[in-house]
């Protein structure tokens, strides 16, 4: 299919700050499912 108009692309770098938040620690009792096989099944 033949193109009849140009096509336009901008492209820019820029820095950027994403807020996150600090993981909090492995808890020592973790929720599991339950009467499943496997987890997440």
């Amino acid at each position: 299919m033949p193109v009849t108009e140009e096509a336009y692309v901008l492209c820019r770098e820029e820095r950027i700050q994403l807020l996150t938040y600090r993981a909090m620690s492995p808890d020592p009792n973790p929720m599991f499912f339950e009467k499943r096989i496997y987890q997440g099944s």
